[in-house]
């Protein structure tokens, strides 16, 4: 049999990234979830320029500029979100080791927990408000957008989708422990919010017919 010959770049980049997810060490749902946008967005803006210029679509050029540039950046800012996810509960886990055995020691420490605590929750609150624009942004496209790029399209808003309730999930899990009633209060109604966004986008694609020629 034959030895396999080194992977391509794309390929190590993808299988690095993959042996990445697995370790416990690493990013986990907000880093992940902001991965899923990633790609949602990037995906997004490729139907755009897929569109953009093209004839019979000369009335969406402008409206899909706007998707492909947004969807470029976005898609840059989430990318950065996947170091940020380990780096935060790496923080949590310092803030927790610090000492307590004066009560200053136990009151910085109770301080930086509380810092850490609400940064595991901001953290994947800021994805899920990306993942909330990328699903608009690939809205956009799927309704406006070229229809033989309608897979690219549907996939980036399902990803999307998948992104806000992955990044919803992985905050409630560390609110859990944020003893901050005002902060959990104002937080879970935001969270509320972008689950209703993103069920009302679900109620209104369920109503769209679905045809296989």
């Amino acid at each position: 049999m034959d030895e396999e010959g080194p992977l391509p770049a794309h390929r190590q980049a993808l299988t690095d990234l993959l042996a990445d997810v697995v370790r416990t060490e690493t990013a986990g749902a907000a880093g992940v979830s902001a991965l899923v946008a990633a790609l949602g967005s990037a995906l997004a803006g490729k139907v755009a320029q897929l569109t953009t210029g093209r004839e019979g679509f000369e009335a969406m050029t402008e409206e899909m500029q706007r998707v492909a540039n947004r969807g470029s950046q976005l898609a840059e800012k989430l990318a950065a979100v996947i170091d940020q996810d380990p780096q935060i509960r790496l923080r949590l886990t310092q803030a927790f080791y610090l000492p307590q055995g004066t009560p200053d020691e136990a009151s910085i420490r109770q301080s930086c927990l509380d810092l850490a605590l609400k940064g595991v929750v901001q953290l994947p609150m800021a994805v899920a408000e990306s993942a909330i624009e990328v699903m608009r942004l690939a809205e956009t496209t799927s309704r406006y957008g070229n229809p033989a790029a309608a897979p690219e399209a549907g996939l980036a808003l399902a990803l999307a989708i998948a992104s806000v309730k992955g990044a919803v999930a992985a905050a409630l899990t560390g609110l859990k422990n944020v003893e901050d009633e005002v902060f959990g209060d104002n937080t879970r109604a935001q969270m509320a919010e972008m689950l209703d966004k993103v069920s009302e986008l679900e109620r209104e694609l369920s109503e769209m017919p679905l045809t296989v020629a």
